[in-house]
């Protein structure tokens, strides 16, 4: 059966396609994404910490990239951080998303799959 761990306290997630994995955070711990096969077993797990920030959203996209592909992340309000990370943890973008964009706090993000803005930062 194909299912994430149920009551594991995962308040943000998305899939990795190619990989045919799930990325969450734990709520217990705002620095490491968990990743999950579809059989709900931790397959790995991605320290952040030295980032200096909280995840309070993430996506998937780029899934060309060597590392298997790229995730967006944002901290929460008070470090106002987008980072564009691979799957290895290497931060390959960062910018203060309230400087660039006006935002005040993200609480969600998903990738652009079709068009012309498709996966473009």
């Amino acid at each position: 059966m194909e299912q994430v761990p149920e009551g594991s306290n995962l308040p943000l997630m998305d899939y990795l396609p190619p990989l045919r994995e799930f990325v969450a955070r734990s709520g217990a711990d705002a620095t490491t994404l968990l990743f999950f096969s579809r059989t709900g077993q931790l397959v790995n797990s991605l320290d952040l910490s030295g980032l200096g920030i909280g995840i309070a959203a993430i996506a998937f996209f780029n899934p060309g990239d060597p590392s298997g592909g790229n995730l967006l992340i944002s901290s929460g309000p008070f470090a106002h951080q987008l980072l564009v990370v691979d799957l290895n943890g290497t931060v390959i973008q960062q910018f203060d998303y309230r400087a660039a964009l006006g935002v005040v706090a993200i609480q969600d993000l998903a990738a652009i799959t079709t068009g012309p803005q498709a996966a473009r930062l």
